[in-house]
């Protein structure tokens, strides 16, 4: 399964993506069992997780995140 689908999933998921602050998002795992941290610095993000520290490239927790907030804007479209 791709970053992508596992993302949605989890943006899917209730209360699995919760916005702690103005820039600060708390994400869980895909199997529920962690939490990771997610920081929108404006012209980036950048997330805790092993994945984004080793690839520096978004993961998908941060994926989870953007398909989070475009569901705020327009409604639920990734169904």
């Amino acid at each position: 399964m791709s970053r992508n689908l596992r993302a949605r999933d989890i943006a899917q998921r209730d209360k699995a993506v919760v916005r702690k602050d103005n820039h600060t998002w708390q994400v869980q795992s895909t199997d529920g069992r962690s939490e990771y941290l997610v920081i929108d610095w404006g012209d980036r993000k950048q997330c805790n997780c092993v994945d984004f520290r080793s690839r520096k490239q978004d993961c998908k927790h941060i994926k989870a995140v953007d398909f989070t907030i475009l569901k705020e804007r327009f409604g639920d479209l990734i169904n």
